[in-house]
C-alpha cells in the first residue's frame, strides 16, 4: 500500500498506490498509527497512483487526521484524480485536505445541473 515514505525535516510524504478499501485500510493502519505517534512533522499523502478508495480508506485517513490535528500538525493530500478525487469532493473532504482548488468538482451520479428526484 505504501509505495514510498519520504522523511523530511518538517514533513513526511506517504505515497499510496492501488486500492484503499477495507483490506488496504487494515494494511496501513499500523503505519498511520506509528506516523501519528512519532515526531512533530506534518504529513502529505500522495494519491497520484491510487486508483480506488472507499469509506474504509476515508476512515483510515480520518484516523490519521484526528491524531495529527490533536497534536497541532497538518495533513495534506496531493495528486488525487479519478474516483478517489470524486469521492473526496462528494464527501466534502477535498477542501479540508487541500484538494479543493486542484481538481474540478464533478458529481458522482447524473450530469452537471441535473437534480435528483425526491
Amino acid at each position: 500500500m505504501f509505495e514510498c515514505i519520504e522523511n523530511g525535516p518538517d514533513r513526511v510524504v506517504l505515497t499510496l498506490t492501488g486500492v484503499l478499501d477495507g483490506e488496504g485500510a487494515s494494511l496501513i493502519r499500523d503505519g498511520f498509527e506509528e506516523i501519528s505517534a512519532s515526531g512533530n512533522r506534518d504529513v502529505v499523502i500522495d494519491l497520484t497512483n491510487l486508483t480506488f478508495m472507499d469509506g474504509s480508506g476515508i476512515a483510515a485517513i480520518g484516523f490519521l487526521f484526528k491524531r495529527l490535528v490533536s497534536t497541532g500538525r497538518r495533513i495534506e493530500m496531493i495528486g488525487a484524480g479519478g474516483q478517489p478525487a470524486r469521492l473526496l469532493h462528494e464527501m466534502g473532504l477535498a477542501e479540508l485536505f487541500g484538494l479543493a482548488s486542484k481538481a474540478r468538482r464533478r458529481p458522482l451520479f447524473g450530469r452537471p445541473g441535473w437534480a435528483l428526484a425526491r
